[in-house]
């Protein structure tokens, strides 16, 4: 494999790392607190059935009635600067009854609150912004619909205890 040589432009995005990423995590952890609130509401309480509690180290846990899983915030530069991507994974148990974590979605979240979903950006959404209501709603659907289908290329189920 063949490496080239970073910009200056490049190299300048990691400059201020700790502080960009600290800004990143606040934004995170901002998002993750309105989506729990937005599970924790009647309707999806009632009709959805997911409950998330906030871990340590920007983790976040889910119980569905379609299995468990959980939100990972890993960090990195893109052509912006410091970047937030939520990892969704799923749990999923082999025919040994082993457990397994899989990746099944993802979601970015900029330093200054910009919300995209998935990652090509599509849907973004302000976490400042007016319309706030559909974009946690969305969000909130989005990452208990990739925990409820099926994943692709496996023979694992979901354990629902």
């Amino acid at each position: 494999m063949s490496y080239s040589a970073f910009t200056d432009a490049e190299m300048n995005l990691c400059r201020n790392a700790v502080e960009s990423a600290e800004y990143v995590r606040v934004a995170a952890r901002s998002v993750v607190k309105v989506l729990q609130d937005t599970f924790a509401k009647p309707h999806p309480t009632r009709h959805w059935g997911v409950k998330l509690d906030i871990s340590d180290n920007d983790v976040f846990l889910l119980e569905t009635p379609f299995g468990k899983g959980k939100g990972r915030l890993d960090l990195h530069i893109d052509a912006t600067g410091t970047v937030g991507r939520y990892v969704i994974l799923k749990e999923l148990t082999d025919s040994k009854d082993e457990t397994s974590m899989r990746e099944v979605w993802a979601f970015k979240v900029s330093r200054d609150g910009v919300i995209s979903h998935g990652d090509n950006g599509e849907h973004s959404f302000d976490l400042h912004g007016f319309d706030e209501e559909d974009w946690k709603g969305r969000l909130a659907q989005s990452i208990f619909y990739a925990i409820a289908r099926s994943v692709p290329g496996t023979d694992h189920r979901s354990r629902m205890e």
